[in-house]
């Protein structure tokens, strides 16, 4: 199948495209299977599932075994516990898909919500497209990232009722970076930006692919009619070293970048001596481990 052709009469939706939905997974069967059943109930496009589980418990893949029999299914067992980048671009090898969506194990999207993501897709020829998530209690939890004074970033309205906010729903929005909870992305793009940065461990992966697509001539939107809940930090918490590796990384990465082409991001006198201690003058070269550990695929 093929992409429809800039001003095509018809949409992606349409020309029903494969869509590779890819969601790893350590050890929440209860999340999985509930993740799932929704997907499934609620989307009439052409997709497959692809699960990675990571350092699996016995529950864990007895749920995998019966996924594994779904038609659309295709289970991959890491026996360690990898990290998001390299289960994503683990599970990107393994698709068919023309379009990509990144999915966390704890998003429960509404009725129709791919579908909506890929008319923004096709409406905006957007690179990469986003969702708004909500908390079980109705709160936000993302429509949209901003960055602090430091440079790190932040969910915009994060907590808010969304009562007080209605105008940002049921409309497009350009933004400079979305979640990966519930990311899309052409195949072809993901694969032309290099995947996921491997380097990243649980943290701001996602934001340096939409950095890279930004910084590369791509519009990042968020779909004004695409929900979900996201039962945040449910799937499990990385906190401590590996994050300020990540943090590390990111500076080096994209600090000057940031810089150059958002002045208004300001930057205490503070963080300047940090910063300067942290950028390397060497280029940073995107790291993809060449020789993959085993994996098995049902």
């Amino acid at each position: 199948m093929s992409y429809c052709r800039k001003n095509s009469l018809g949409s992606l939706l349409e020309t029903k495209p494969i869509v590779s939905v890819i969601t790893p997974t350590r050890n929440r069967p209860d999340l999985l299977e509930q993740s799932v059943k929704v997907l499934e109930a609620g989307t009439k496009l052409n997709y497959e599932h692809i699960i990675v589980a990571n350092d699996p418990t016995p529950e864990t893949r007895e749920l995998c075994n019966r996924l594994s029999k779904k038609k659309n299914c295709k289970i991959i067992l890491n026996e360690s516990n990898e990290s998001y980048s390299y289960s994503n671009n683990q599970a990107v090898e393994a698709s068919k898909g023309e379009i990509l969506c990144f999915l966390n194990d704890d998003v429960l999207l509404e009725n129709g919500c791919l579908e909506s993501m890929i008319k923004t897709m096709n409406e905006r020829e957007a690179g990469i497209v986003g969702t708004n998530l909500f908390f079980p209690d109705g709160t936000i939890q993302h429509v949209g990232v901003l960055f602090r004074s430091n440079l790190l970033p932040m969910h915009a309205f994060y907590g808010f009722d969304p009562k007080f906010l209605s105008g940002l729903f049921g409309r497009d929005s350009k933004q400079l970076v979305v979640t990966g909870a519930c990311l899309m992305i052409k195949k072809s793009l993901f694969n032309k930006l290099g995947g996921f940065d491997e380097r990243f461990f649980y943290g701001l992966e996602d934001v340096d692919l939409c950095l890279k697509a930004k910084f590369s001539g791509e519009s990042i939107w968020l779909s004004g009619d695409a929900n979900g809940i996201h039962h945040e930090h449910a799937s499990g918490d990385i906190s401590g070293k590996p994050n300020y590796k990540n943090v590390l990384l990111f500076y080096r990465k994209w600090a000057l970048k940031l810089i150059g082409k958002y002045p208004r991001i300001f930057i205490g006198w503070r963080d300047y001596k940090v910063i300067d201690e942290l950028l390397s003058k060497s280029s940073i070269i995107d790291h993809k481990i060449e020789k993959r550990r085993f994996w098995k695929v049902f």
